[in-house]
């Protein structure tokens, strides 16, 4: 505990090492946030970080604030802003800088978002609601998935637990438009009302798309039905943080055996991996149960819930009031946030994950010209002499392991500069 207690107060400093000029407003900014009247050998944390937390409110557009990873990530967001802004503004001939401008400038553009109402998700609307057996289920959600539209269940790939030089396809639990399981079938008060909450707002969300308001209040309490079904299916999120029985590979002829009413030929197809072969199914009872509530569900409840699959996924990006409703569901209701955060700050969010190799490379030239690789280089040598110097002293380490460190000595850092230049080069 007393590590960890140190690890946050490093965290404490971190922030502060961005805004200040001087060496001297370093030290009286990191001296500002201390709390000279906690002991050090008693309480760390509180030492070097309890006059910043008595005088830091939680930002309003925040569920969490720290010291250190928070005010950084502002800091780079600001950053990130610069970029954005100066990129839709003068674009010029670089076609990455001209991603970047589109991107972020038609996500600020509400204005275009209002105009465009909810055309922009008519056709998913429409498809998802084709679907009338379990098999056409399989083939839309494969589509869903190339596009990133979330539900039924989550994939991806990944390493292979147990090898780690290969990418396999990974098959998780998921589906749930609630944050866990345990949302949907605890009995407690706060549990229900939640659940109550939760199907106003799908009610709401489908009104704003256009239904009748007790059609609407139909469809949010047989979406809530199936999504409980699902969570039945679930683990515990304490049962999954154990690798070895969220490992269970399987070829495709397993998978089939595993679940032979459900059409992967078709979900894989969609997804344009008609070819994967090798695959973990995280949460094998998951999909069996999958593949007896997909037969046993009626194509009306079926087609509901991919739709509110698309609408939930799209509402950042639709009209105010469908982003509005969403946020004071997922933001206020669930997590307590008190304000939404700017649309620049979303935007921001949004480019970077959508292009942020991108942004990244434009980040590096602003934020790390000059002989800032060099600085970099520098470091890491440093720090490999005093690890080398510090290791004949180390009277806790074999002679064996001491041996093999000295060879080593952290060639790793100095193979991932190199081939960050090579790249770059």
């Amino acid at each position: 505990m007393r590590r960890i207690g140190i690890l946050l107060a490093a965290l404490c400093v971190a922030g502060p090492l961005l805004a200040a000029d001087t060496a001297a407003d370093l030290a009286a900014t990191v001296k500002a946030a201390m709390d000279p009247k906690a002991d050090p050998c008693q309480d760390f944390y509180q030492y070097a970080c309890g006059g910043w937390r008595d005088a830091t409110k939680l930002p309003a557009d925040q569920v969490r604030w720290g010291r250190g990873f928070s005010e950084i990530a502002e800091h780079n967001r600001t950053i990130n802003r610069a970029i954005l802004e100066d990129a839709a503004k003068n674009p010029g001939d670089d076609v990455n800088r001209q991603k970047l401008g589109l991107f972020y400038g038609a996500c600020m553009d509400e204005a275009g978002i209002a105009a465009a109402g909810t055309k922009p998700i008519q056709g998913w609307m429409k498809d998802v609601a084709k679907v009338k057996d379990a098999k056409s289920l399989m083939a839309t959600i494969g589509k869903m998935h190339a596009a990133t539209i979330p539900g039924l269940f989550n994939a991806g790939v990944e390493a292979d637990f147990k090898d780690p030089n290969t990418n396999i396809a990974q098959l998780f639990q998921g589906g749930l438009g609630l944050p866990d399981r345990d949302y949907y079938l605890k009995d407690d008060e706060r549990s229900k009302g939640m659940r109550d909450k939760y199907v106003v707002f799908v009610a709401k969300m489908f009104e704003l798309y256009g239904e009748k308001p007790e059609d609407a209040k139909a469809i949010a309490g047989r979406i809530l039905a199936f999504e409980t079904e699902l969570a039945k299916n679930s683990r515990p999120r304490a049962e999954l943080r154990d690798p070895d029985k969220t490992y269970n590979k399987l070829d495709r002829d397993g998978l089939v055996k595993l679940t032979p009413k459900l059409d992967w030929d078709g979900y894989f197809k969609a997804t344009g991996h008609p070819d994967v072969t090798q695959i973990n199914v995280a949460v094998p009872e998951f999909f069996t149960g999958l593949e007896k509530l997909s037969g046993n569900t009626d194509a009306d409840t079926l087609s509901a819930y991919l739709q509110w699959n698309v609408l939930r996924d799209a509402a950042p990006a639709l009209p105010k009031a469908f982003d509005e409703e969403n946020f004071n569901f997922y933001g206020k209701t669930l997590q307590g946030q008190k304000e939404q955060q700017a649309r620049w700050k979303r935007c921001v969010a949004q480019s970077d994950g959508a292009l942020g190799e991108i942004l990244g490379q434009e980040f590096i030239k602003k934020q790390f010209a000059g002989d800032s690789k060099k600085t970099a280089r520098e470091l890491v040598e440093t720090i490999q002499t005093a690890f080398a110097g510090n290791l004949p002293g180390l009277d806790w380490m074999d002679d064996t392991t001491r041996q093999r460190a000295q060879q080593d000595r952290l060639p790793r850092q100095m193979e991932g500069l190199q081939q960050a230049e090579d790249q770059e080069g």
